[in-house]
Order: C-alpha cells, then structure tokens, then sequence
C-alpha cells in the first residue's frame, strides 16, 4: 500500500463488466474448441445471480475503499489500456508521496568533510608513489 496517495481515477459505484459481454464470453467457450475447457454449467446457472452479485461487489467496494486506500476500476478487457492506466496511478501515487533525502545534522556534515579528507590524502599519496 501507498501510504499517503490520494488519487482517483472512477467514482463508486463502479459500472462492472456488463451482463451481454459474460452471454457472449460463454458462447465463445462453447464455440471455439480451446476455450471449451472454460465453459461450466454452473457458470450459466449462477447467471441468475448477476444483480445480487453486483449489488454486493459494490457494497463491499463502497465500505472499504477509502482516501488513504481507494480501489480503482480499470477496463479488463482492454490488456494494453489497462496497464496504462495502472501504470498511470502507480507513478500518480510516487508522486504525491513527497519523498525527500534525509536532513543531515552539522555533526554529521563535519563527519563526511573529516572522512572526505583523509580518503582524498591517501589518495594523493598513493598516486605520489
């Protein structure tokens, strides 16, 4: 998790993969022999459950996502645009982390000038011999 990245892309609810795309995934796996091995008939059974499955997919996204940790919905039938925008939320999130180097204390700046030094004479004495 991002501590701190605060950025949305979609706000709830969230439209989910229509119903008609899940009808035409299942003709395809009967259709075509290599995706056969993905069809079930409980697929087509549980279909009957499709709002109560939506209604309860957004009751949980609604009730978990938050500002410090929001969900996003990215497009999954689109392999290309989908890594972009993932892509683009990830970079968006290292952006809004505001990470900065460390502040060094005078002692420790006096530290790194004393070592400094003497790595750079034994340096010079060793090009001198």
């Amino acid at each position: 998790m991002l501590s701190g990245a605060k950025i949305k892309l979609n706000e709830w609810p969230a439209k989910v993969k229509p119903f008609y795309k899940s009808k035409k995934q299942y003709l395809d796996r009967i259709d075509e022999p290599e995706k056969n091995w993905k069809f079930s008939l409980a697929d087509l059974q549980e279909r009957q459950y499709w709002e109560q499955y939506m209604q309860a997919y957004e009751a949980c996204l609604n009730a978990t996502s938050t500002d410090d940790a929001p969900w996003y919905a990215v497009p999954a039938d689109d392999k290309h645009n989908a890594r972009l925008i993932v892509s683009q939320i990830v970079l968006d999130a290292f952006d809004n982390l505001k990470i900065a180097y460390p502040m060094m204390s005078e002692e420790r700046c006096s530290e790194l000038k004393a070592i400094r030094r003497k790595l750079q004479k034994e340096h010079e004495d060793e090009k001198a011999k």
